[in-house]
Order: structure tokens, then sequence, then C-alpha cells
């Protein structure tokens, strides 16, 4: 019999029809050397048994376990680590589908690099012409290519044994919402190796409409704490210079003032909250335009009515939907448009 290497973990929350697509495209590629676990984060009343139906079919191939309580996103990436009995683990949101040949790449590359911790695969959007091989943290930080594939969590495979004894370090970084990336960081520091791959293991990554609008309040406010590990100044600068430029001053501006305007928080609070984004972001991208657009923010959230409208007529102008224009709450998440709530509401975690 077959001994298991690869956990395929599954983390979900009220999205049964995503995680049924996700199923069905997955299931046909397994072998023997795979297992399958969906960990759902204690769907409210109405959607377990929708969930459960998902997995049913499935019988013994899937796994479904469930949360006591909501764990927020990185609890439920954290108990994905937690739960892991394999060398390897794919960790597979629930609304990324795997391409046809994602399982049979996967397990390609667990023998390919069987001494490497992390192994970052590539998405439709971003494509690398040879693999990259780095040993410890200032390498890897080197050697990044796009960060945002690095937070992108399905497009990671992690060498279990390499990353478990740093799963304490994953829970302190929770905040950052990118716990996963907190754990590689560490495991690179402790000497591993990390490789960034040329292959595609998910179609592209979804955006989501309204289901897609997470926090980038909460983004801009922690995701900088992934520089905090210990690491060299120069490799400090180039994370916190990536982060930057991946998470801009004018999506949390947004946020704010739309949150003002709606009443959800006070002036004060507003502007509290852009000067620590400004701070986190000015320590790894001092440019004068961006000084420039926190001054203009900092005023709008005094005259936040005119501000507001005035961000909303530049989305227009851009061509945005009325999806993307919605303000994300710094806490919940809506449904998704095409999960209905068993319940009749339209629910948020």
């Amino acid at each position: 019999m077959t001994t298991p290497t690869l956990t395929i973990a599954i983390p979900t929350y009220r999205r049964p029809e995503a995680l049924r697509k996700v199923l069905a495209r997955l299931l046909p590629q397994l072998t023997p050397a795979c297992r399958v676990v969906v960990l759902d984060n204690a769907s409210p009343e109405g959607w377990p048994a929708d969930i459960t139906a998902c997995v049913a079919p499935y019988g013994d191939a899937v796994r479904l376990t469930r949360n006591r309580v909501n764990l927020g996103m990185s609890g439920n990436f954290l108990r994905c680590f937690e739960s892991c009995e394999t060398e390897w683990l794919w960790l597979l949101c629930d609304d990324d589908e795997p391409t046809a040949t994602a399982v049979a790449e996967v397990l390609a590359h667990c023998h390919r690099h069987g001494d490497a911790a992390f192994i970052n695969f590539t998405n439709a959007h971003v494509r690398r012409t040879a693999p990259v091989t780095a040993t410890g943290l200032d390498a890897l930080i080197a050697r990044i290519d796009d960060f945002g594939l690095l937070l992108f969590a399905s497009v990671g495979l992690y060498r279990m044994p390499a990353i478990l004894p740093h799963l304490r370090l994953g829970f302190h970084h929770a905040y950052t919402m990118a716990p996963h990336l907190a754990l590689v960081l560490a495991a690179a520091r402790a000497g591993e190796t990390c490789v960034l791959a040329t292959s595609q293991i998910v179609e592209a990554q979804s955006v989501g409409g309204v289901a897609g609008q997470w926090s980038h309040l909460d983004a801009c406010l922690a995701m900088n704490t992934l520089a905090e590990l210990p690491m060299a100044p120069a490799s400090r600068r180039r994370l916190l210079s990536m982060i930057a430029s991946t998470l801009t001053l004018e999506a949390p501006a947004y946020q704010l003032l739309g949150r003002q305007v709606q009443g959800d928080i006070d002036g004060d609070s507003a502007r509290y909250y852009l000067d620590q984004v400004f701070g986190r972001t000015w320590y790894g991208h001092r440019a004068w335009s961006v000084w420039v657009k926190y001054r203009l923010y900092r005023l709008m959230l005094r005259h936040p009515s005119r501000g507001f409208a005035f961000f909303q007529w530049i989305k227009r102008r851009r061509g945005r939907t009325a999806d993307e224009m919605v303000v994300p709450d710094r806490y919940d998440r809506t449904a998704p448009p095409g999960d209905a709530d068993p319940s009749g509401r339209r629910t948020t975690s």
C-alpha cells in the first residue's frame, strides 16, 4: 500500500459552489500518493450542510474537518499546516481551480526538489523562463521576482519537516494576513532552500468581485510586520519595498473615506490609521510621490464626503465596476455572489 506523501489542504468558508468546482477539477487527478482535506472555518448555520454535500460524493477520498469557532483566514491556513501528516503540503484555496495537470506537476516537483522547504509556482499572469533556487533568507529575498506570487497561497508547496519547526512564528505573524509566507521566511532564515519554479498549477487567480474585497487597510497595516523577522538591513529594505509596491496608499485611503462617510469610523481614527500606513510604507519606499499622496489623502479625510466622491469619480473614469467600488469592512467579508445564503440572508464573516 502506497503511503501518501502529499496533503492537499483546502481551507473554506461559506463557498460551496467554489469548493465544488475545485473538487471536481482536482479529484480525477489524484493518485495513491495524495490525500485531500477540506477545513471548514466554522461556516454559520445553513452553510455546513452545503459544504458537506460538496464533499459527500467523494467518500473517503476527501476528509472534511470543521473548526469549532471561526479562526479567521490566517488561523484556518495555520490549521492546514498544523494538521498535515504527510511530508508535503499543498495549500489550495477554495476559489482557485487547479490546472488539468496540477497534481502531476506538484508530485514531480516533490521528487525533483526533495530537499527544498518551499516551492513557489507561477500563475497565468507571471511567467518564469527558468527555475530559481535560493538557500537562506537573504538569498531568497534577493531573488524574489514577484512578491504577489509569494503571497498567492495556492501556488505554494511546503515540505513539512522543514516548515513545522517554525509553526510558532506562523501564529505569531498571523496578523500579517500572510502566515504562510512568514513560515517560508523563517525556514529560509534557518538555512533552508526555496525554489521558484516555472510551472503553473492553478488557473488565473480569482478576483472575486465583492467576495474578493479583503481589507486593504489591514493588509497595509499588517503585512509590513513581516520585516520584523530577523534579517540583514538590505534584505529588510528590499522586502518592505516589494510590499510597498504591492500595497499602495490609495486603497486604504479609499476604504477609510468610505467608512467615514458611512459613519463607521471617526475622523481622528481615520487619520491615525492613515498615518500608521504611511509610516510603515515610507521606510521601504521613500519617494516624493508617496509623501504627496499621503498629504493629499490626509486632507481628504478632513472632508470625507468630498474626498470619497472624488475617489469614486476617478474609479468610474478608470472603468471600475460596482463590485470593485465596494468599500471592504475591516473584519467582515461579504458572501460570494454565486453562493446564495441557505438561510436567505447575505451574511458576513
